[in-house]
């Protein structure tokens, strides 16, 4: 736990923030989603951020309650982008628009304040976008894959199965689910876990199945066919329950089906045979063919909602035969 005393206090500033068409309207007057509620960022750990990514850090803040969170906010490369901040933007209100044990909770979406930005040593600019979420000190989900046990795994596809049911019904797909994105409430996954990183999450109409707007940003190991091939009209839930077949894929082998190079994984998803499971842990029979209907190519084929691949690893569960593959 960061020390109280390491904490340079400041004030937070809103900014108004354009969204993509097709993303979730904010009618407020700052630019900020509707239903947002925040409890005011008035802290940021200046020892430096948590973790890195493409485009955003992660650093530890507090609110004026005194709730820990983890502030993402854009890289100084990143914040005078304003596609980047368009993407931070539509992620907030994607989460706006959602309320689930299995989804990270948002609690505020501002931009920095002078003061805050000089607590980082200038390593933030003022009025750079962030985000302020609940604070998960687990870690994620990536270091775990090919550890856990069957009724681990299980377990664990439940509750993520649940929280992408909750996602699709509010109309929105998520983009890239993969180990990464799933963070951990605990030290362990048994301590629950949730899915985040909504800046690829888009809205998309379900009938017909169209995607709002759509491009061919994720990642590669977990992408489904019709996300590489950048086919809008065909994205949808069963797009992220493809996602999630990867993803369930690496949790029993320890790697995507088609591993994790971004060619070769294009290539497999795309027009390759799917290989054989080989799970380092005993599975359910009928866990191989589970897989492959997450994994069809052919969206008829699929599973088409988050409902329907609950029942089917319901019955695995159900039936439970297992076999350690060598």
């Amino acid at each position: 736990m960061t020390p109280a005393g390491r904490i340079a206090e400041g004030s937070a500033g809103r900014v108004r923030f354009g969204a993509r068409p097709g993303a979730r309207a904010t009618d407020r007057a700052d630019g900020l989603a509707a239903g947002y509620r925040g409890d005011g960022l008035v802290a940021v750990d200046p020892s430096g951020p948590v973790a890195r990514g493409g485009t955003a850090e992660i650093w530890s803040g507090r609110t004026r309650t005194g709730t820990r969170v983890a502030v993402k906010a854009l890289g100084a490369a990143a914040s005078g982008d304003p596609s980047v901040r368009a993407e931070l933007a539509r992620e907030a209100a994607a989460l706006t628009s959602l309320d689930h044990p299995g989804v990270v909770r948002l609690v505020e979406h501002a931009a920095l304040s002078p003061a805050l930005a000089r607590s980082t040593g200038g390593r933030l600019r003022a009025a750079t976008p962030y985000l302020a979420i609940e604070w998960l000190g687990g870690g994620d989900l990536q270091s775990w894959c090919g550890w856990l046990s069957w009724p681990e795994v299980h377990a664990l596809l439940e509750d993520l199965l649940a929280a992408l049911a909750h996602v699709h019904a509010r109309g929105l797909v998520h983009r890239d689910i993969k180990p990464a994105n799933v963070l951990l409430r605990g030290r362990e996954p048994g301590d629950g876990v949730v899915l985040a990183d909504f800046q690829l999450a888009c809205p998309f109409v379900q009938a017909p199945p169209l995607l709002v707007h759509a491009d061919m940003s994720g990642t590669p190991a977990y992408m489904a066919p019709e996300q590489l091939a950048g086919h809008a009209c065909a994205v949808g839930p069963w797009t992220d329950l493809y996602a999630l077949g990867c993803l369930a894929w690496c949790l029993v082998t320890g790697v995507p089906p088609y591993g994790v190079a971004p060619d070769a994984a294009r290539r497999g998803h795309t027009g390759g045979a799917l290989p054989r499971l080989r799970p380092r842990m005993a599975v359910p029979d009928g866990l191989s063919s589970w897989l492959a209907r997450l994994l069809q190519r052919e969206l008829p084929a699929r599973y088409a909602s988050a409902d329907e691949a609950l029942h089917g690893l319901g019955e695995l569960a159900g039936a439970f035969t297992v076999r350690r593959a060598s």
